[in-house]
């Protein structure tokens, strides 16, 4: 009866394990490996964001708010070599439309910004802004600066509401505030 077993020899078992050690040992690393070299999405930051009266009255009241931008693409410490770099982003800026009239922003200034467009949207001003150039990790755009006339010179706060984004990136957002007395 044990002649009828088919015999398993040693020399083919040692062969199988052969061939096919390699193709594990090959398939292993590559997940890791393409991991490492990935680029990840930027993430954006407001590095400035504030509004301050000017133009004031002869009252002393401010008649505008001067505003200004800045926005930082983060370095990513866990991932040095490989964070996006950002091309080109935009900037909404929001005033709600009790506390900013229609006008275009005047002044506008910083190396790269453009000023775009103004709409009214959800009970706000919305103002947008582009900025082209080349924001590597870690590093930031120039400020933009701008004025915007205020629809009422009566005392309280004045909040505004911005979003940076690209393409690439995780957005930013940010509000800042001026207290009109």
């Amino acid at each position: 009866m044990e002649s009828e077993r088919p015999r398993i020899r040693r020399r083919a078992v040692i062969a199988g394990a052969l061939w096919t050690a390699p193709v594990i040992l090959v398939g292993a690393p590559a997940p890791a490996e393409a991991a490492s070299t990935s680029v990840q999405p930027a993430q954006l930051a407001f590095n400035t964001l504030n509004t301050t009266g000017t133009a004031n009255n002869t009252a002393g009241k401010p008649t505008a708010l001067q505003t200004q931008v800045q926005v930082q693409n983060v370095y990513y410490a866990s991932y040095p070599s490989v964070s996006a770099t950002v091309q080109k982003l935009t900037v909404l800026v929001r005033f709600p439309t009790s506390q900013a009239t229609t006008a275009d922003p005047t002044a506008v200034s910083g190396t790269g910004w453009v000023y775009v467009s103004a709409a009214t949207s959800g009970g706000n001003r919305v103002l947008t802004f582009t900025w082209t150039g080349s924001i590597a990790p870690g590093d930031q755009t120039a400020v933009l600066q701008f004025t915007s006339a205020l629809s009422s010179t009566s005392a309280g706060q004045r909040t505004l509401t911005a979003t940076a984004s690209a393409t690439n990136a995780t957005d930013a957002n940010g509000s800042a505030s001026y207290t009109v007395n």
